[in-house]
């Protein structure tokens, strides 16, 4: 589906080429002169009958070369975006007189009349060229063209992988909007001086249909993502209205063009508007929905709304736009980056990296058919040497600024703590040898996307080494895992390095003591079936009791929420007994920094001592709860933009320390729901104790939350 709307973009903007330059063209660069109403020539050209046309001469007036009635010009036959005309009638008066004009290009010749500064006027024949020079489209037609190319491949991107979601189809209902506007636009914003009327009667609606469809796109999608507002089949109601709004419009049953046209774009963004913020008010108790709607939708009011502000608004209420129409389109990229760099960061529309290899493939179909239709009509070379060099240039210049492109889109980092949480983990704690290999294999091939993994027959290495120059990476055996070999960095793309050598050597080292921990865990199972008992009883059992009995709902209603969380722990063994203190905080803080991060806290870790004291396996199981409350309080309640954990121990107890620079707690907030107290009860069921100071000593606000946990398991 795809690679079918990659093809259908790249037939409209061939499309929107080929109508461009069939045109006649004079040779002339024309602007329309505001203040005289007239025509302005901007750069000095020649032409048959000897005479040089200056750059700062006015062109009042044409004929044709056989002398027929004159044509006087006036600024008006350059206006860029006839919509921006005042009246239906003069709209017409425009597309007679644009009709006249292009008949007396595709003549002969024709005559200009030409005023200079000083007042004298002159006549200059000039034989117009039947098509325009690819060269001589200025840029404002590329960028039109490119602006509507993304816009539908973005939309088609995300709809060809989420084929049977309502978000993603009116996603792409907005990119096929605004492909078909900004190339309708581009054909007639950019011309000489005059096209036909046929060209006018399709583009003018196109571009006002593809700019309604945009916003119907837009608002479908804010109706229903991220949060759904309404059912999906009244996600069509902005359809009922607007297309109909097009259809008047095109009748000319407005009282003006302005109503028609640019009246109904501000209405859509003003909805679109009103969408986000209902949806940022859903979205309240979802951290990730708010921060990804944060992202998205900022990026689509921005784009949509500078457009809107620069161009259809001015026009409204009778300004001459701030910027120009097609520069403007430019805007519309944003939303799309925002979509590349929401999808890479908060995996919108549940797509996740992979997605960007395929969009990139796309985009290499593109530019080799691009490069070969270039080679081909523009060169003139033959078709067999003009698809050989468009495949090396795709070969040596697409392929590896489409890596660096996707590594910079997706912040790929090179961090031992990327394999520290779950990879490595899991494959100490797989069961068989067998499956332990595969596990390895698969994190080796996560880090180092290599061509080939194969058993090492050679002497096996005491650590990570290079071979052959880099063409392979041999992995030592870590028992119970056999010696690999690597061959062949990222496919063949490049070669293995000392970094690698060495980022390897810390993989080696964590995997080999993690699975030491893993052999000293199962010498430890009649330890853990006890522990798996005792947290049945003192959390699940206790709580649950305490909810029978308990006669406020919100406590009630929190207690079993608490034990369900507990259940479940249980069940999936997420709490090991007697973990070391490293490998539960790397848990912990993987899961709270990425909380923090997707709603834009900073987090700072301060871990006071090297080798901190292990906590007992209830102690622990607290702490993790602790912590976990703590960051949903801040994130919540805070308002907060600088968080510290800050974490010390001795023999006795470990001291954990969380400060935000929020609002702090006021006096009579301190009574409110039961996160705090359920903290509290949390430290001292194991024998703890929990401190609560807001605002923070030695500042205006704030909060700072103190938990001691012992390392006994002996209740105090």
């Amino acid at each position: 589906m795809l690679l079918f709307a990659t093809l259908f973009a790249l037939a409209s903007a061939l499309l929107t080429l080929w109508v461009s330059v069939s045109q006649p063209w004079m040779g002339l660069a024309l602007a329309p002169d505001g203040p005289t109403n007239r025509i302005e020539v901007r750069a000095n050209a020649s032409f048959a009958d000897g005479e040089i046309i200056p750059r700062g001469t006015w062109i009042v007036a044409i004929k044709g070369s056989g002398g027929e009635t004159v044509i006087p010009l006036e600024a008006l036959d350059l206006v860029e975006e006839p919509d921006t005309i005042a009246t239906y009638e003069a709209l017409e008066a425009f597309r007679d007189k644009q009709q006249h004009l292009s008949e007396l290009l595709r003549g002969d010749s024709v005559v200009l009349r030409v005023a200079e500064q000083e007042g004298h006027v002159f006549e200059s024949r000039i034989v117009p060229e039947p098509n325009r020079p690819l060269s001589e489209l200025p840029v404002v037609f590329w960028i039109q063209v490119v602006v509507g190319v993304c816009g539908f491949i973005g939309g088609a991107w995300v709809f060809s992988l989420r084929r049977g979601d309502l978000p993603a189809f009116w996603l792409f209902v907005a990119g096929f909007g605004l492909m078909i506007s900004a190339h309708a636009a581009a054909i007639y914003s950019t011309r000489e001086l005059a096209l036909p009327r046929v060209i006018y009667q399709w583009a003018g609606p196109l571009n006002s249909g593809g700019a309604m469809l945009f916003g119907i796109g837009m608002l479908g999608l804010f109706l229903c993502y991220p949060k759904k507002l309404v059912a999906g089949r009244f996600t069509f109601l902005p359809t009922l209205v607007f297309l109909p709004w097009v259809a008047l419009h095109v009748m000319g049953l407005f009282p003006s063009q302005s109503y028609g046209a640019q009246l109904a774009i501000i209405v859509a963004l003003v909805s679109i508007l009103v969408c986000v913020l209902i949806q940022y008010l859903k979205t309240e108790n979802d951290p990730l929905s708010r921060a990804s709607l944060r992202w998205f939708g900022l990026s689509v009011l921005i784009g949509a709304g500078a457009f809107v502000i620069t161009v259809s608004v001015p026009t409204l209420i009778g300004v001459k736009p701030a910027l120009q129409q097609g520069h403007a389109f430019i805007f519309f990229l944003l939303i799309y980056a925002g979509l590349a760099l929401g999808v890479a960061r908060y995996r919108l529309f549940n797509l996740q990296s992979w997605s960007f290899r395929i969009l990139f493939y796309m985009v290499g179909v593109c530019v080799l058919l691009l490069i070969d239709a270039l080679f081909v009509y523009g060169l003139a070379l033959d078709r067999a040497p003009a698809l050989g060099l468009a495949l090396l240039i795709v070969s040596f210049l697409y392929i590896p600024l489409r890596d660096t492109l996707g590594r910079l889109v997706l912040r790929k980092r090179r961090s031992t703590s990327q394999l520290l949480g779950r990879e490595l983990v899991d494959v100490a704690l797989t069961p068989t040898a067998e499956a332990q290999m595969a596990r390895w294999q698969e994190a080796l091939r996560a880090v180092f996307a290599p061509m080939g993994i194969e058993p090492l027959e050679d002497a096996a290495p005491a650590a990570p080494q290079l071979r052959d120059e880099g063409t392979a990476l041999d992995i030592p055996a870590i028992a119970p895992l056999a010696a690999l070999r690597l061959t062949w960095k990222e496919g063949g793309k490049t070669l293995f390095s000392r970094e690698d050598e060495a980022y390897a050597a810390d993989l080696c080292q964590m995997l080999e003591h993690t699975i030491a921990s893993r052999n000293a865990f199962e010498t430890g199972v009649l330890e853990e079936r006890a522990r798996i008992s005792r947290d049945m009883h003192d959390n699940i059992g206790v709580r649950l009791l305490g909810a029978l009995h308990s006669q406020d709902d919100g406590r009630k209603n929190g207690l079993i929420r608490e034990a369900l969380k507990d259940l479940r722990d249980i069940v999936s063994d997420r709490n090991n007994l007697d973990r070391s203190m490293g490998e539960m905080l790397a848990d912990l803080r993987h899961e709270i920094t990425g909380h923090f991060h997707d709603v834009g806290i900073e987090v700072a870790w301060h871990i006071e001592q090297e080798d901190l004291p292990s906590l007992a396996a209830r102690s622990a199981n607290e702490l993790g709860a602790l912590l976990r409350e703590a960051a949903n309080n801040i994130m919540k309640h805070a308002k907060a933009s600088e968080v510290s954990v800050r974490i010390c121990g001795d023999n006795e107890f470990v001291v954990v320390t969380v400060e935000d620079n929020g609002i702090g707690i006021r006096p009579k907030q301190g009574s409110k729901g039961n996160g705090l107290r359920n903290m509290k009860e949390r430290a001292q069921s194991c024998g703890g104790r929990f401190d609560l100071v807001s605002p923070r000593p030695g500042a205006a606000d704030g909060t700072r939350l103190v938990f001691s946990l012992p390392r006994s398991n002996v209740v105090q």
